[in-house]
């Protein structure tokens, strides 16, 4: 799946009223989008060194690049109880978790009214 084709994927600020939006990959300190897995839910990744406070959940940082979402890359994978892959590209690749598998680096699933105005 494109970021571009995902009507949820937006970036957004740490906000103590909850999640505040932001309009570029410069303001942002994370994103949220549609999980690749075809449940409905969001999924929001935090991004590292980018000042989002230690309290905040999920507690895994990823680290970014790109320049927005067309070309978004995140690492390291992102595992979901749903859904495990990359974000590389601007485009989320599904990944098969070897048996056994824990992940630290576990995404927080949110309700749809997980944005709000900052």
């Amino acid at each position: 799946m494109r970021f571009r084709d995902d009507s949820m994927a937006r970036f957004v600020r740490h906000s103590e009223r909850g999640l505040g939006k932001a309009a570029t990959l410069a303001e942002a300190q994370g994103v949220v989008f549609r999980c690749p897995c075809g449940g409905g839910h969001v999924l929001l990744v935090w991004f590292a060194d980018k000042g989002v406070p230690i309290h905040a959940e999920p507690a895994p940082r990823w680290q970014v690049q790109g320049t927005g979402l067309n070309d978004l890359s995140l690492t390291p994978s992102i595992c979901a109880s749903c859904w495990h892959g990359w974000v590389s590209g601007g485009r989320t690749v599904e990944l098969q978790p070897p048996e056994g598998h824990l992940d630290v680096g576990d995404a927080r699933r949110l309700g749809d009214d997980h944005l709000r105005d900052a």
